[in-house]
């Protein structure tokens, strides 16, 4: 079975749900534990930034620019976010152009990822962050 809701529910609107069984004599069953449900709608106001690409490996060590070249096969990135994570749930996303990498540990206004794959001989990559909710909004 499924069920649409009859009604728009509006960002922050917590509703909950029950299900019966009724048959065709009108009785009904005991019901199921509430499922709730909070409806998030809106994505965060709070930005991030990739501050600096540092490399700790190698013969040449230190902070990366844009378009520089390492032989550290797993940089490390740091970065700023414009306001502490107040909502639980809320996290800052890293990728690679398109994919996934994991998430950022974020502490106060400031937040790190270590890079968790081995990267290759002259693999090029684009390192994007963005913060998200509960809802992956």
């Amino acid at each position: 079975w499924s069920l649409v809701a009859p009604r728009t529910l509006s960002n922050g609107q917590v509703v909950a749900y029950t299900a019966r069984v009724v048959d065709a004599a009108g009785n009904e069953s005991t019901g199921t534990p509430v499922y709730t449900v909070t409806v998030d709608t809106q994505a965060p106001v709070i930005t991030a930034a990739i501050a600096e690409a540092a490399d700790d490996v190698g013969l040449n060590t230190g902070n990366l620019a844009s378009g520089d070249t390492t032989d550290d096969n797993r940089p490390v990135l740091r970065g700023p976010v414009s306001a502490e994570f107040a909502d639980a749930g809320t996290t800052l996303r890293v990728y690679d152009g398109a994919l996934f990498l994991g998430l950022a540990q974020v502490s106060g206004t400031q937040w790190t990822y270590a890079e968790q794959r081995t990267l290759g001989h002259a693999q090029v990559v684009s390192y994007s962050v963005r913060v998200a909710d509960a809802a992956g909004i």
